[in-house]
């Protein structure tokens, strides 16, 4: 038995959504900080279907929307 961090928790829990990257499962939230994307942005990009590419692509800056 040990203890857990609130990320470690979160991270465990049944209804975070994993997604596999360059054959490594992960979740939403993982991938996003590693990427340095914010969450939000991750999770538009995957409901839109976008390919691997433009998924992990930076954010772009306010006022430059194309994707």
């Amino acid at each position: 038995c040990r203890w857990a961090t609130p990320r470690e928790q979160a991270n465990n829990a049944r209804w975070n959504r994993k997604i596999i990257i360059k054959g490594i499962e992960d979740t939403i939230s993982n991938v996003a900080r590693k990427y340095n994307i914010p969450h939000p942005t991750l999770l538009r990009r995957l409901n839109q279907g976008l390919s691997l590419d433009k998924l992990l692509a930076p954010p772009m800056k306010k006022g430059n929307h194309r994707e």
